[in-house]
């Protein structure tokens, strides 16, 4: 199916990310503005794999949509966060939280932005635009530049020769197939990871069962 072919295996993803994190923030080409971008880049992907959030939604976070979790023990409140998800940006038009463990990745973005004397607020975007002519404009990144980003990182890392090889295709889109294929492998319940994702349990028994049970063969 079209679902299968577009996911990454773990091991590819980790691949991407030991090139994108060892080589290609490391590039001595690049100056210290484009270096925290390709930083920056790589928690955002970093992020959706691990939320399954659709582009639109992870490019439309704010700051005041993302919680630590008063419930949990402090341990764990240094791993995970709650991520709001308003109506506008959902594609199903309702509003909805999910749970991941992000909380590193947020903080490292934080940081990364601190260098550049960017000061946090509430409203603004988590994923704010970094070119000099969009500086304090609380713009974020649009979509078609994060595909440009992930298309760099896909044929730096080498992983396009595989992809190609396995006859793959992959977008930002992918991240959130990756994300409920991982989450059903680890065992969590259809119904905690539909709830995550803002999609049914129909569709994602329907998607990905036969490609499961594929997996676990």
């Amino acid at each position: 199916t079209k679902h299968k072919r577009d996911i990454i295996e773990p091991d590819e993803f980790t691949m991407m990310r030991k090139w994108m994190e060892n080589s290609w923030s490391r590039a001595k080409e690049i100056d210290d503005l484009e270096r925290t971008k390709r930083r920056v880049y790589g928690l955002y992907l970093t992020i959706v794999y691990y939320t399954g959030m659709r582009p639109k939604e992870a490019l439309g976070l704010r700051w005041k949509d993302i919680q630590s979790i008063p419930t949990e023990s402090k341990e764990e409140q240094r791993v995970n966060r709650s991520i709001f998800i308003p109506a506008e940006n959902a594609k199903t038009g309702r509003s909805r939280h999910l749970v991941a463990p992000v909380a590193i990745q947020f903080e490292r973005i934080i940081e990364h932005y601190k260098k550049l004397r960017i000061e946090i607020n509430p409203e603004d975007y988590v994923f704010i635009n970094l070119s000099k002519t969009k500086r304090g404009t609380n713009t974020p990144y649009n979509q078609p530049a994060m595909e440009r980003r992930l298309k760099a990182c896909l044929i730096g890392s080498g992983l396009q020769n595989k992809l190609d090889e396995t006859g793959r295709h992959i977008t930002q889109y992918s991240a959130r197939h990756y994300a409920a294929v991982d989450a059903l492998m680890r065992g969590v319940s259809v119904y905690d990871v539909a709830m995550n994702l803002g999609t049914s349990i129909h569709y994602l028994e329907k998607t990905y069962t036969r490609q499961l049970t594929a997996m676990m063969k």
